[in-house]
């Protein structure tokens, strides 16, 4: 039976959804990514999603083209050698792109480029690729390390705005020419249903409007993290004015959430009676409660083992360094019980030795495919760790407090500053001390005093010159007491008595 839903009227709660996942227009799940979580170091570790690639799906592809050539009789374009030409350039471009890019994230957090960079060449080799091609996303299969709560914080301090507004005017613009040019022509777009031979095709398909979606949403997604490592897909077929407006207000959707969120949960100046005992994951749920939100978050869990940890360090979980040498550098020397539990479960030499010798760990990772999960998961597990949060009193950003070190002010450096906040305060914290200082106001007064006599040449400069060495001593000693301040000015006063002829 068809349904009207004309007169339907959404819950608060699916409002909320609405804002926050896919729709015809634009695809959020697109990437799969995987992250674990040390609770010792406080560590996220991050594993990208590297299949998205022209080097992973060059299998997919191919057999798209084949589907392509013999079901649907479309042959690939004969390209001249102004095209070659083109996509030469556009190559080199592309690297050097993905070289800025690397650099870029490379400042900001600990990346492991060794696995991805050692995959994608494995690929070129069977392949017999000679060319490097650059990524469509340049984060690929890398591994990102960052202190919990970083993610957060960079997501909702990132300027979305001015990228959005550069690439949603050019596609505005050039969608109003298609526009008036179907109009002028009257053009009629017939479309049919597009007939789907396998899941390949759907693959590969979707995959090329992702490389069609990056050309628009490119400087947009790489201006935090979390937006480069969870790029939309745009899925209308024409220019994407309608995703790219979806996207955008998707991206400050979750923004306002989060800094709302922080503010609620950690704020240690949001209503403190109220809140001063409250631990932040006790104020999450209060939060929930007084959104009419489920109290219940889903997310993908697997567990695995692995000879590392979660960070990619050599040492498993809850062994020691003195443990792990003991069992990987002494030989091994199996006694008549290895030997029989080895024959009872038919193991080979080989497999015993590294299951004696080589520890290995239990690992547990998160999937998550989307900016929102990505979220969900380092807040929750910040409630999990207790981490803190504080407002900097100079740019008025929210940072983390890190051990027992207790402080007002963050570490970022602000836009065309050599200096963070702190250093800038403290320099300023400084100044102001030794503004105020007795010493230095004597001192302030006779130095321009005397300098006043040298210019009208009453004084000397070069008795002008000693003197100021010896009174900036004088001063030194003043600030720590000795003389005192009534002895200093008296010093001061006896410097240059009845200066008043000229020399």
């Amino acid at each position: 039976m068809k349904k009207d839903y004309s007169e339907y009227k959404h819950t608060d709660y699916e409002k909320y959804n609405i804002a926050r996942q896919s729709n015809s227009y634009v695809y959020y799940d697109f990437f799969i990514n995987f992250a674990s979580f040390d609770p010792d170091s406080k560590l996220f570790s991050i594993k990208v999603d590297r299949v998205n690639e022209d080097l992973s799906m060059k299998d997919a592809i191919d057999e798209f083209e084949e589907l392509e050539r013999s079901l649907r009789e479309v042959h690939p374009d004969n390209l001249s050698d102004e095209d070659i030409a083109e996509d030469e350039q556009n190559r080199v471009e592309g690297l050097e792109k993905n070289k800025a890019l690397r650099e870029h994230f490379s400042s900001k957090y600990n990346i492991d480029w060794d696995e991805s960079d050692k995959y994608f060449q494995d690929l070129m080799d069977e392949y017999e690729i000679k060319k490097e091609e650059p990524l469509h996303n340049v984060l690929s299969g890398a591994v990102i390390e960052l202190q919990i709560g970083e993610g957060i914080l960079d997501f909702i301090y990132a300027d979305f705005k001015a990228p959005f507004n550069e690439s949603y005017g050019f596609v505005s613009a050039f969608d109003k020419i298609i526009k008036n040019s179907e109009e002028k022509n009257h053009f009629e777009i017939n479309e049919k249903p597009e007939k789907i031979y396998n899941c390949n095709q759907e693959n590969v398909e979707m995959f090329f409007r992702y490389t069609d979606s990056k050309l628009f949403i490119e400087n947009i997604a790489n201006a935090s993290l979390y937006s480069a490592i969870c790029p939309p897909v745009f899925l209308k077929e024409n220019l994407p004015v309608e995703g790219l407006k979806w996207y955008y207000n998707y991206l400050i959707t979750l923004q306002n959430e989060y800094k709302e969120l922080i503010e609620f949960c950690f704020d240690e100046d949001f209503y403190p009676e109220v809140m001063e005992k409250i631990k932040p994951a006790e104020r999450y749920y209060l939060y929930k409660i007084i959104h009419n939100q489920p109290l219940t978050i889903q997310r993908e869990e697997y567990f695995s083992y692995s000879r590392s940890n979660p960070n990619g360090k050599i040492l498993p979980i809850h062994l020691s360094h003195e443990d792990f040498l003991s069992r990987v550098m002494n030989e091994y020397e199996p006694t008549e019980q290895h030997k029989e539990f080895q024959k009872k479960y038919n193991l080979s030499d080989a497999e015993m030795e590294v299951f004696c010798r080589f520890p290995i760990s239990p690992n547990t990772s998160y999937k998550f495919r989307n900016i929102r999960k990505a979220l969900e998961l380092e807040f929750t597990k910040m409630l999990e760790q207790d981490i803190r949060f504080r407002k900097c009193k100079r740019c008025g950003k929210y940072f983390i407090m890190k051990g027992n070190y207790n402080t007002n002010y963050c570490d970022r450096f602000a836009e065309g500053e050599t200096r963070n906040c702190q250093d800038i305060m403290a320099l300023e914290n400084y100044k102001k001390k030794m503004a105020d200082n007795a010493a230095i106001k004597i001192y302030n007064k006779y130095y321009k005093r005397y300098s006043a006599r040298v210019k009208a040449h009453t004084i000397l400069e070069k008795d002008f010159q000693k003197w100021k060495y010896e009174a900036m001593t004088k001063r030194n000693e003043c600030m720590d007491g000795k003389p005192t301040e009534d002895d200093f000015i008296n010093w001061m006063d006896s410097c240059f008595p009845n200066r008043n002829r000229k020399h």
